[in-house]
């Protein structure tokens, strides 16, 4: 981040966790698990598909499930997001932010407080908050003429100059 911290995001035993370095990656903080403990199912697995840093230090996450596989209802897939604020002690609940299958999850970030969530469901689709993740805009298809494979991903990301740009 601005301050050289190193943010690490890994998986182990089926659970996402964060870790920090601020000396170059000798040392490291504990591990925080990123899924909250009301979000933690029996069978259930997040994985992490994106990460990205905001304002203020601000570590923005999003992950996908495997909801399907234990064929529990499709709204229960989906793109979730949680935020690390800095200076916190815990990631935020995980929030289940378009509640159906979907895929190739993306998150950008800015210093501005702005954050885009990207994720593909035969088409491209994003929604955009202004205050650091707290509230999202409607969700929307960002071209009609835009049509991803199902084997596509997203990533996003916010360029210095302000412009949020994306790929598929």
């Amino acid at each position: 981040d601005a301050d050289g911290t190193i943010h690490l995001l890994y998986e182990t035993g089926n659970e996402p966790y964060c870790v920090e370095s601020s000396d170059g990656g000798a040392t490291f903080t504990a591990p925080l698990k990123i899924v909250d403990a009301a979000s933690a199912k029996p069978g259930l697995e997040f994985s992490v598909w994106d990460a990205a840093l905001g304002k203020n230090g601000q570590v923005c996450v999003v992950l996908g499930n495997n909801a399907w596989k234990l064929k529990l209802p499709s709204e229960q897939w989906g793109l979730f997001f949680t935020t690390l604020d800095s200076g916190a002690k815990a990631f935020s609940p995980l929030r289940n932010m378009n509640h159906e299958p979907s895929e190739g999850f993306s998150v950008a970030a800015d210093v501005k407080g702005n954050v885009s969530l990207f994720w593909l469901k035969g088409k491209l689709i994003a929604a955009t908050s202004r205050d650091g993740g707290k509230n999202f805009g409607a969700a929307g298809e960002l071209n009609p003429t835009y049509n991803p494979c199902p084997c596509c991903t997203a990533s996003a990301v916010y360029g210095v100059d302000g412009r949020l740009a994306c790929i598929y």
